[in-house]
């Protein structure tokens, strides 16, 4: 029918509008044009909220997030990354990777807002969801959490939460070397920090 074609018509020129925006959204990254990501990835997120697309909405907002946090823009991210979150839990489970890869973000900005009983909650249950469910399937998103886990506990302080940011690098060291062949320089340099504060101590 002529609608059909009509309806089939515009959604040919939706999709080709997405790719357009989406390859400028890289383009801008890739050269930490950071003002002109954050416009083409809001652009991105309003054509998917038009389109009621929840699984690209909620991908929308962690991009979207991860660029805030660059922006230094926290407040803002940990918002986007909130509702990123909740979008998540119920297209994939409250247990899923897409909620770890989310909940690290969200741990990310509350980390820079000095929320970090917050932060530490957050990252924990990234740990205990990987622990749980992926740790052998994606070795190198968990020891990315459990970096990120030692952060906090670092910025924590206490002798029994340096003594788990310890543990909890060593292993991450021991995951990156199995995996690439040598540790990440992040994870090296974050061991150091932990054993300078715990020899001050």
């Amino acid at each position: 029918s002529s609608i059909s074609k009509i309806l089939s018509s515009v959604m040919s020129v939706v999709r080709v509008i997405i790719s357009v925006v989406d390859s400028l959204s890289t383009v801008y990254l890739c050269h930490d044009r950071l003002e002109e990501t954050r416009a083409t990835q809001q652009r991105q997120l309003e054509i998917f909220r038009a389109m009621n697309d929840e699984q690209r909405i909620a991908t929308s907002l962690i991009n979207l997030g991860a660029t805030l946090i660059k922006m230094n823009k926290f407040e803002e991210a940990r918002g986007v990354l909130q509702e990123s979150l909740v979008l998540k839990e119920r297209l994939h489970g409250v247990d899923s990777k897409d909620v770890v890869i989310t909940l690290n973000g969200l741990t990310d900005a509350q980390h820079q807002l000095g929320q970090l009983e917050e932060a530490l909650a957050t990252s924990d249950r990234a740990l205990r969801i990987m622990e749980t469910h992926f740790y052998e399937e994606d070795p190198s998103l968990y020891s990315g959490v459990l970096a990120r886990n030692a952060e906090v506990l670092l910025l924590i302080g206490g002798e029994a939460n340096l003594n788990r940011a310890t543990n909890q690098v060593n292993q991450a060291i021991a995951i990156e070397i199995q995996q690439f062949g040598a540790a990440h320089p992040s994870s090296t340099n974050l061991l150091a920090r932990i054993e300078e504060k715990q020899r001050r101590k």
